[in-house]
C-alpha cells in the first residue's frame, strides 16, 4: 500500500507503480494487518 498523500505531493506517476502496489490510506492498511501485529514504516 502507497500512501495517497505522499504520492500526491511528490507528483509520483502511477504507471510506475509495481504490479502489486495500490494507493490506500491508514483505513484500509488497518483492516488489511487485523488483529495481528505488524511492522509499519513511515519517512
Amino acid at each position: 500500500m502507497v500512501c495517497p498523500i505522499c504520492f500526491e505531493a511528490k507528483h509520483l506517476d502511477k504507471d510506475a507503480l509495481v504490479s502489486n502496489a495500490e494507493l490506500a490510506g491508514t483505513v484500509p492498511m488497518w483492516k488489511w494487518i487485523g488483529d495481528e501485529g505488524a511492522v509499519t514504516f513511515s519517512y
